[in-house]
């Protein structure tokens, strides 16, 4: 029995300890349209506890405005685009690049989730379809940099759909 609870635990262990950041809103993001996008840190890094989180916006995502959380604050770090954007009609050159929540505490076995509201530009560049949305997780003196392609620590993304028929803009506020 005990050999069995513990090939059992073993399996789940790893499992849990595998989990990656992730977005579980939208199924995707589309061209020339807003979206809101919630992303679930599914632990803390080896023991230790989140306490800051940190998503780089992929050029092209324009219009960030990050969801208020109780108990951690934002800072929104802004620069400059590759390129000019138009949005609204208004060509955009720089804006906001990373939201980083931080002074909140989330525990290694709890998980949580994190929400910004953007738009996509027509011209975002994508990678194989894909809108990745590097991530670093602090814990205390410990970083997990989710910015790979695969493996361990891949970064979030959004699948990419089609751009919107002309007129079909949704706008936010």
């Amino acid at each position: 029995m005990k050999k069995f609870f513990f090939a059992a635990c073993t399996g789940f262990c790893v499992q849990f300890a595998s989990a990656h950041i992730s977005f579980t809103e939208p199924k995707q993001a589309d061209p020339k349209q807003n979206f809101t996008a919630v992303f679930k840190v599914p632990h803390g890094c080896g023991g230790a506890a989140t306490t800051a989180i940190r998503i780089s916006m992929p050029e092209g995502v324009l219009a960030v405005k990050p969801q208020a959380k109780a108990g951690w604050r934002i800072d929104k770090e802004h620069g400059a685009y590759t390129h000019s954007y138009d949005y609204r009609g208004k060509t955009h050159s720089s804006g906001i690049k990373t939201l980083v929540w931080h002074g909140g505490s989330l525990a290694d076995d709890e998980f949580d989730t994190f929400t910004f509201s953007a738009y996509l530009s027509e011209a975002a560049p994508k990678q194989n379809g894909k809108l990745v949305f590097p991530v670093t997780q602090i814990c205390g003196d410990k970083e997990i940099k989710w910015d790979m392609p695969s493996g361990a620590y891949p970064a979030p993304y959004l699948p990419v759909g089609t751009a919107a028929p002309h007129g079909g803009e949704h706008h936010h506020h």
